[in-house]
């Protein structure tokens, strides 16, 4: 429960400083033109992801900071939500919007992942690269929503071992899919 407040409070610092160095490049007249509220900032988890190389399910937190018309940063943390298995995960995740809605619409995300997993009989450590297209609506109370799905390529001391299979016998795959839904609120 402590790492997760740490990691909490990483999460606050890293958006504070990064909001720092974005650049306000938001244009006055688009502002005035469009009656949507502009929001820059999403607090959210994932109530659906689905990596089949990780068969233990995982409590996460992610924020993500617009940086400019057409981009976005996320940090996520991740804590194992199995009472029997320790350890943690962070994700980091830039996200480029090509229809320039401020956090919002379609975006393709190039994703960073790093898990390390302690259990009575293993310890599983991962790194894995991934993209993502996502659709993301923020509805004008601040709920965002975002659908997502992509490939992700995972490595490490735990995928390196030939005897590592799947529970019906078969050996991962190091490419897998990932299917997102993400839940929170955004400011």
């Amino acid at each position: 429960m402590r790492f997760v407040s740490v990691s909490y409070i990483i999460i606050i610092l890293f958006l504070s400083n990064i909001r720092l160095f974005a650049s306000e490049s938001k244009d006055s007249n688009v502002l005035e033109k469009e009656k949507k509220v502009i929001r820059d900032i999403i607090i959210s988890t994932d109530i659906g992801a689905f990596i089949p190389i990780q068969s233990v399910i995982f409590y996460n937190i992610n924020a993500t900071i617009q940086l400019d018309n057409s981009s976005g940063m996320m940090l996520g943390v991740l804590t194992p939500a199995v009472s029997s298995v320790s350890g943690y995960g962070i994700l980091l995740e830039y996200r480029w919007y090509w229809q320039e809605q401020s956090l919002e619409k379609w975006f393709l995300s190039p994703r960073i992942n790093y898990t390390n997993i302690k259990s009575a009989k293993d310890v599983s450590e991962t790194y894995s690269l991934g993209l993502l297209a996502n659709y993301q609506f923020i509805a004008n109370s601040g709920f965002a929503l975002n659908l997502g799905f992509g490939l992700a390529y995972n490595t490490g001391p735990s995928l390196q071992n030939s005897e590592l299979k799947t529970s019906n016998g078969k050996r991962l795959s190091n490419t897998t899919p990932i299917f997102r839904i993400e839940l929170g609120w955004a400011f």
